[in-house]
């Protein structure tokens, strides 16, 4: 090895002394060359008098065919440039094979991160990238209601039946109005189906562009109060249902105990807004549901209207019913808007989105951060390669390109990998929001074609600053020095640590955030319920059902069903309620008796059987609950829970008082004071689920139109609560209401436990997702730091021989070793926190229970990051101190 050295060394000093270049003419000089012969011929028999034309003809017969010379020079030069692609490819092929661990720790990296951004990129691009998959979707727009309070701003996309009818007369709109999205039965044949309907008015289909496959939408006749009962149906439902049976329209189905024709089937294609089974006329009103804030308005610009002009006239209804209709709060402002509809469709979800496709994007940087480390430092071992290369003449160009090409081959490997496990994630991404987003979640041609694009930029951003520091390798230095640098200058080391830097600071980011929502979801399920789920079982079912349209048949229900539940062995009580405990309530208006204006803040109403707050074991406060003698002819009765009283009736006894509960309603006396339970919420500036105000009605209190109303949006449930814990109920409760009704079925039974872990699913998930991706971002920053330290520790290893053999201890040698990596981490780790802190209050509207700027949320990101380098970068100092000292300082 040494006499090869300075063989070599010999060599590039005869070169400089002789002033030798030995640089091979390429193809390129000779094109250039023949063209500047080409031109100076011409000038010169333009000189001797000759015309332009004919000076250029001579000059081509002297050069003997000089545009064939150059066709040859560029058909050579294209079959140069492939054969010199091919070679850097396979050769960078070749040396991956021969350093198998680089090669599977760099693709399993990036097939990581690539495929995870594969994966939510396909959440982003259908969400909030794509228009909506209508016809013309630029030109589909909602109706808000813009609310202003000092620097406060709020939009409100439900809007009251009075609006929906003043906003119809434009003549610049196709308008149609959507409803609730529930549950109801289905009979078709002998075979009853749970299925979720979504009701929508006359129009629907045609606003969004997309006409029924088969048969025809509703008519404003079929939409109107008294109108005949038609459906149209999903293609899933079609099939699974009708097995795609085309003379299926004309056919009447059994839907909510009434008949009801089937007049038309939407195409296989058709993405609904919400996931729904099947459509049936809305029948709009200002009373009932219309008198509330429950319709979302969908409209289309008609050919010819421009979006400001029509924002001008729904300014100016708007104006009229805010004068008119609306009562605001004093010092509140109100005006009706016109919105893209995409913005409507994605409010709920547009910020989880964003803030996770940043936190992968932190991954991926990361990852290139990490990769591009492990190359500097497998630059530096391949310095005697590349200075013998340049020895032998090779160019900066070429060392830079053949560095590169093994980059790509990387990114296309790893690039294939992680789109494979982009699919995989995406497919589970799929099952957990099937229930709350109707996106897409496989990707398709256009997101592969993103993620190869990303794959291919990622080889670039990784393998530009190794290949650039490699090409400044110290030739003279490398050859002639016994043991010598490998990069020119003492600055050869701080990319390396910049980059390591840099992953401590973004993986701070991304362990911050996952720890904010990590501490939320924790706090939302520790939160106290309020009553005791032990042992208790929950079946639903739909009672929008046209046999059970008055009091009287829903009350015979609820008694018949659960008195024969009650004979069943082990059931200590059994109730029914319009709505559970972390479940949305009934938002209802009120006031107390007496007053003359409603509250403007709603309560939650729930109507209840006797037995409702013994079987959930809810503990009564003050006053009494309800029971069998609280019927339609006993007075009627409330009862409110503590956070009503510490709201409304702080100053007052509440025992006694009476409230009216809704416009012409009859005042109700509380009669009792119960616990607050956990509910949830979808509204204002509340937690996913807390104790709100809430009122109990007894079932059997409640008239034919409250139970009509209140069906229409919610489907009761029955509550069993059992004395042994390894007892089944579902079987008994499904024999009891079969007996009262074969033709009514639970379509579900859960515990508490499962109602709690539906009401903060999205939580759970977004804890779920963010912290997977901060474990990942945290290993490959220990990885970073291991690959920068596993470095340093090679290249001091001689040095750490003589200081051991000389008297020096273990824990100096660690001290001198893992010192820079320390303090990079502690470095990072402030970059990081400062980072974090501005960013954390983008995730305001998704953490609750903690603050934003959480010190022990911070405090503890920062030292799982920094414990978690330490224990990086003690690893091969380890591993070095184990080596024998005597065989390392007769090493070279």
């Amino acid at each position: 090895m040494r006499s090869l050295r300075a063989a070599l060394a010999a060599l590039i000093r005869l070169r400089h002394t002789l002033g030798l270049t030995a640089q091979i003419r390429t193809d390129r000089d000779l094109t250039d060359q023949l063209s500047a012969d080409l031109q100076l011929q011409i000038d010169d028999n333009l000189r001797a008098g000759m015309p332009a034309a004919e000076a250029r003809r001579r000059a081509l017969l002297k050069a003997g065919g000089l545009e064939v010379t150059k066709e040859l020079v560029r058909d050579r030069q294209g079959v140069l440039w492939l054969e010199t692609l091919v070679r850097d490819v396979r050769f960078g092929c070749r040396l991956l094979r021969k350093s198998p661990g680089f090669a599977a720790i760099a693709i399993a990296t990036l097939a990581v991160a690539i495929g995870a951004n594969t994966a939510v990129y396909t959440l982003v691009d259908y969400g909030l990238l794509r228009p909506l998959p209508y016809p013309e979707p630029d030109r589909l727009a909602t109706i808000s209601r813009h609310y202003e309070r000092g620097g406060e701003r709020l939009d409100s996309y439900s809007q009251d039946g009075v609006t929906w009818f003043a906003l119809r007369e434009l003549s610049t709109l196709d308008l149609a109005i959507v409803g609730s999205v529930g549950g109801v039965n289905l009979v078709a044949g002998n075979q009853t189906s749970y299925v979720q309907q979504q009701r929508v008015s006359a129009g629907f289909f045609g606003v969004l562009g997309v006409p029924p496959a088969l048969g025809r939408e509703f008519t404003a006749e079929e939409d109107q109060a008294g109108g005949r009962s038609v459906v149209v149906l999903s293609h899933a439902l079609w099939v699974r249902a009708f097995a795609a049976d085309a003379s299926v329209l004309g056919r009447d189905v059994t839907l909510r105990g009434e008949p009801s024709t089937v007049v038309g089937v939407m195409p296989t294609d058709f993405r609904p807004t919400t996931p729904a089974d099947l459509w049936t006329p809305l029948r709009p009103s200002t009373q009932g549901e219309g008198g509330g804030q429950n319709y979302d308005v969908f409209a289309r610009l008609r050919p010819g209207a421009a979006w400001a002009d029509v924002r001008g006239q729904v300014d100016s209804v708007g104006a009229t019913l805010v004068r008119d209709h609306y009562q605001l709060p004093p010092g509140v402002r109100m005006s009706l808007r016109l919105l893209p509809l995409q913005q409507m469709t994605m409010s709920d979800t547009r910020q989880p989105l964003l803030v996770l496709w940043a936190a992968v994007g932190i991954v991926l940087l990361i990852g290139c951060a990490n990769i591009a480390g492990l190359m500097l430092v497998r630059a530096s071992a391949r310095t005697p390669e590349i200075a013998t290369r340049i020895a032998l003449g090779g160019g900066r160009a070429s060392i830079i390109r053949q560095l590169l090409a093994e980059s790509a081959v990387l990114s296309a490997c790893g690039g294939a990998a992680g789109i494979g496990i982009g699919y995989a994630l995406s497919r589970t991404l799929s099952v957990r929001l099937a229930d709350i987003t109707t996106l897409p979640t496989t990707p398709d041609l256009r997101v592969l074609l993103i993620a190869t694009a990303a794959s291919l930029l990622t080889s670039m951003v990784f393998g530009l600053l190794p290949a650039f520091q490699a090409s400044r390798t110290d030739v003279r230095g490398m050859l002639v020095d016994t043991g010598g640098s490998s990069i020119a200058g003492a600055a050869r080391h701080w990319p390396s640590r910049l980059l390591v830097a840099g992953e401590v600071a973004l993986g701070i980011v991304l362990v911050v955030g996952a720890g904010l929502l990590i501490r939320t979801f924790a706090h939302l399920t520790q939160l106290a319920p309020g009553f005791d789920p032990t042992n208790v079982t929950t079946g639903t079912l739909s009672l929008q059902d046209a046999r059970y349209q008055t009091a009287a048949r829903v009350n015979d229900l609820f008694a018949r069903s659960l008195d024969r539940i009650r004979l069943t062995p082990g059931v200590e009580r059994a109730a029914v309620a319009l709505t559970l405990p972390y479940e949305r309530a009934l938002n209802n208006g009120w006031r107390f008796a007496g007053e003359a204006d409603g509250r403007p803040e709603a309560i939650s109403l729930t109507y209840v059987t006797p037995e409702y707050f013994d079987a959930l074991r809810i503990p009564v406060v003050r006053g009494r609950v309800f029971s069998d003698r609280d019927t339609a002819a006993s007075p009627q009765v409330v009862v409110v829970n503590e956070t009503f009283v510490s709201r409304y009736s702080r100053d007052a006894d509440p025992i006694g008082r009476r409230l009216q509960l809704g416009a012409g309603a009859p005042p109700v006396e509380i009669i009792g004071v119960v616990g607050p339970v956990q509910q949830r919420v979808n509204y204002g500036n509340y937690e996913p689920v807390t104790p709100l105000p809430a009122a109990y009605v007894p079932a059997g209190q409640v008239g034919d139109g409250g139970f009509r109303m209140a069906h229409t949006w919610f489907s009761p449930s029955w509550i069993v609560r059992a004395s042994d814990p390894r007892m089944s109920i579902v079987p008994a409760m499904r024999e009891a209401l079969r007996e009262v009704d074969p033709l009514l079925p639970f379509n579900q039974f859960r515990t508490m436990d499962e109602v709690r872990g539906e009401a903060v699913m999205m939580a759970r998930i977004q804890a779920a997702l963010l912290g997977t991706l901060a474990v990942v971002a945290l290993f490959l920053c220990s990885l970073g730091i291991y690959g920068m330290v596993a470095n340093s520790v090679a290249e001091r290893r001689r040095e750490f021989g003589v200081r051991l053999a000389l008297g020096a201890t273990p824990l100096q040698i660690i001290r001198s070793a893992t010192a820079p990596a320390v303090a990079l981490s502690v470095g990072g780790a402030v970059a990081g926190l400062l980072i974090a802190a501005g960013g954390a209050r983008l995730m305001r509207q998704l953490v609750f229970g903690v603050a934003i700027g959480d010190p022990l949320t911070f405090g503890l990101a920062a030292g799982v990051v920094i414990l978690t380098a330490c224990v990086a970068a003690f690893v091969p100092v380890a591993r070095t101190l184990r080596t024998n000292v005597v065989a390392t300082l007769n090493s070279r």
